[in-house]
């Protein structure tokens, strides 16, 4: 049996290097954004409220990152407490809140986009234009099936530098 699954397809061959893209992304980029208070992930957050949805609720935002609430919970106070952004109850629900980026938040934009542009171009410098282009249409078409599976807008989970 295990000769046969060996002479098949292998699943690690294309997962192992998408979860070493995708932990070792996280780790850079809690590394680069570390002298401004960010832990693992917390610029996730904020990149959504910039390019997606400022005035989530918090369960919105959760079930945007595919997070847990508890998770996204305890980024959120971080992020408060650092002074990145601000909740707000909803008017129509008074037990919900919406999270909205300050000033501070606004203005750390760029130094965000920026790290994530040095890491791509650091992760595609052997790459051709061509080989980017088709990398991303082959990532985007990859992602398509697993958003429907999830329930996840495919707008709600991609983050573009282009605000809708």
């Amino acid at each position: 049996m295990m000769e046969e699954q060996e002479s098949q397809y292998n699943p690690m061959e294309i997962a192992g290097p998408i979860t070493m893209l995708s932990r070792s992304k996280i780790a850079y980029m809690s590394r680069e954004l570390k002298p401004y208070g960010f832990g693992w992930g917390d610029y996730d957050f904020l990149m959504m409220l910039y390019y997606r949805k400022e005035g989530v609720s918090q369960e919105n935002l959760a079930k945007s990152l595919t997070v847990s609430k508890t998770t996204s919970m305890r980024a959120i106070k971080k992020l408060e407490s650092e002074g990145y952004i601000f909740r707000k109850q909803d008017e129509n629900d008074r037990r919900a809140y919406k999270v909205y980026l300050t000033e501070k938040g606004k203005a750390i934009q760029e130094t965000i986009w920026q790290k994530l542009a040095d890491w791509d171009n650091m992760i595609f410098s052997e790459f051709s234009s061509e080989e980017r282009d088709n990398l991303k249409l082959l990532l985007k078409k990859a992602c398509d099936p697993i958003y429907s599976e999830i329930g996840l807008d495919v707008d709600e989970a991609s983050i573009s530098h282009d605000p809708k």
